[in-house]
């Protein structure tokens, strides 16, 4: 499933993006409207910035390698995707760790590729203003890349968030609850640290948008683990390129059960001093009572 980006309130960080073709740009702008800030004009973009990575592999490497040698790592960043330029098209890699001149990647090279064979950034990306991210909500990106000579244009949603967010679930507790995930471990995550924190991007904060549940707001955060456990696997078979479909399914659906279940609670919608309750007056949840966990 695409993963939502969220950036924390009244802070700078990095918006980065990818063109819907893979190959370099040579020009890309964007325009940004948030809560805080309106979306400027059509014509009022900022230009944005382009990863003019370009380098080669200076080793041939095989098919399941998950890394490869190239000549220069100078401005290689960790976690962006970068493309191979091959005898049968583009094929996308993301980096995991930079040693030296070693890419370690996050899944293995699906084929061969060559010693010499171009190894490009295409990433676009904005560096946010405090300005932009002054207020939490729902947010906007519009960008705009030439490449080879030809003008794309995509949208990009993304979320502010309050950096209050302190979700409970931790490696010990999610083997305690999901064991399997002992199977599932990567090798460069030993905590469980970095696939916490990405199903929770890519699983829970896109649903608590689609229900319109302020992260901001979450006053108790330990029912939530269950489900943020369940998302975890779910990110992790979604990785694994080895995993059995019919399984990576099964998780997914069982993910979405567990969401549709929680989420759906009253108790998730109700809050006595903003009105913003939205169950129907004849409706039994709409009664007074005094076990509001979820918002403050």
């Amino acid at each position: 499933m695409p993963t939502i980006t969220h950036v924390v309130e009244d802070q700078t960080e990095t918006l980065v993006s990818y063109p819907p073709v893979i190959g370099q740009a040579s020009a890309a702008n964007v325009r940004i409207g948030t809560p805080a800030v309106s979306m400027p004009d059509e014509g009022s973009e900022d230009a944005a910035t382009i990863d003019t990575v370009d380098t080669t592999i200076s080793a041939a490497a095989n098919a399941g390698d998950k890394s490869i040698t190239v000549a220069s790592a100078s401005g290689i960043t960790e976690g962006y995707q970068y493309y191979l330029d091959t005898d049968f098209g583009p094929l996308v890699v993301e980096v995991e760790e930079i040693e030296s001149t070693t890419i370690h990647m996050t899944n293995p090279l699906p084929t061969a590729v060559e010693s010499g064979t171009a190894f490009k950034g295409y990433a676009i990306s904005h560096a946010l203003t405090a300005a932009e991210t002054a207020d939490v909500g729902q947010s906007l990106a519009q960008w705009d890349a030439t490449i080879g000579g030809v003008l794309y244009r995509w949208d990009q949603h993304f979320l502010v968030v309050n950096d209050n967010i302190n979700y409970t679930l931790n490696g010990t507790r999610l083997v305690d609850l999901q064991p399997i995930v002992r199977e599932l471990r990567p090798a460069h995550d030993e905590t469980f640290e970095d696939s916490i924190a990405a199903a929770w991007g890519t699983y829970l904060v896109p649903d608590f948008a689609e229900k319109g549940i302020r992260i901001e707001r979450i006053n108790s955060w330990e029912p939530l683990e269950a489900l943020h456990s369940t998302a975890v696997v779910a990110h992790l078979l979604s990785q694994a390129t080895n995993a059995n479909p019919d399984f990576r399914d099964f998780w997914e659906a069982k993910y979405r059960k567990q969401s549709l279940d929680l989420l759906s609670n009253p108790l998730w919608w109700y809050d006595a001093d903003d009105n913003e309750a939205g169950v129907p007056d004849g409706d039994p949840a709409n009664r007074p009572f005094t076990t509001s966990w979820i918002h403050r």
